[in-house]
Formats: C-alpha cells, sequence, structure tokens
C-alpha cells in the first residue's frame, strides 16, 4: 500500500505542473495532498509495529512516472487520467482484501477509512479520462 501512496504522488505533482487542464490541475494536487496524509497515517501504523515502509515506487510506478514526465498536451493529460484508473483500481482492491484477510486490527480500520477517499479519487479520474478523450 505505501508503494501505492507513493507512486501517485509524483505524477500528481507532474499534472499540477504540467497539466493542460485546470481539473488535471487541481486533481493531482489533491493527489499530492490525500497521498501525503495517507502516507502518514501508514507510517504511523507501520512504526507502532517496527515495519519500515518502501521509500520510493516499486519500478513499474517509475517507469510510469517517467513516460508521463516525457508527455505533454492533451496526451499528457489523456495519459495521465488513465493512469489514475488504473492505480486506483488496483489500490482498492488492495483495500478490500486488506479488509477481509488482515489480521491487524488497527491496519483493517485503516483500510476500511481510506476506502471512500480511493473511491472518490477512482470516480474523479474516470471522470477526467472520460473528458481528456473529447
Amino acid at each position: 500500500r505505501a508503494e501505492a501512496i507513493l507512486a501517485e504522488s509524483t505524477p500528481g505533482m507532474l499534472a499540477e505542473q504540467k497539466g493542460t487542464r485546470d481539473a488535471v490541475k487541481q486533481f493531482g494536487a489533491m493527489m499530492v495532498q490525500d497521498h501525503t496524509k495517507a502516507l502518514e497515517q501508514l507510517q504511523t501504523v507501520a512504526t507502532s509495529r517496527s515495519v519500515k515502509l518502501p521509500e520510493s515506487p516499486n519500478a513499474k510506478h517509475e517507469k510510469a512516472a517517467k513516460e508521463l514526465a516525457s508527455l505533454s498536451g492533451d496526451k499528457f493529460d489523456q495519459r495521465y487520467a488513465t493512469m489514475m484508473v488504473a492505480d486506483h483500481r488496483e489500490t482498492q482492491a488492495l483495500l478490500k482484501k486488506i479488509q477481509s484477510s488482515a489480521k491487524d486490527e488497527e491496519l483493517k480500520k485503516l483500510a476500511t477509512e481510506t476506502t471512500p477517499v480511493v473511491t472518490q479519487h477512482l470516480e474523479h479520474a474516470q471522470k477526467l479520462a472520460g473528458s481528456a478523450k473529447k
């Protein structure tokens, strides 16, 4: 989960800088803000369990961020939106798995509290992706 949080912060910063539509810039800013908060919450749980979280996204997400950085204009907006749809679907599935199978109650609670935010992000990303195609 930490990698998912980290994976969406860099593209969010890129969206704030490179997005051509205000909606993309605003969504990017929201990703940075919400994912920073989520990482802080997860870090609190991890620290209390003496678990070290990753400090950077995995190779797949680093590659995607590099690809995104190379784009501009409408191509950037469209790729960013579709990337956010895919990432949030993946995160939503992971949160459901944690809720149903994690043995740690605090982790389950965090996943339950995070799910509505991820769902909102997914819906917003889907709208961005749909409007970017027009």
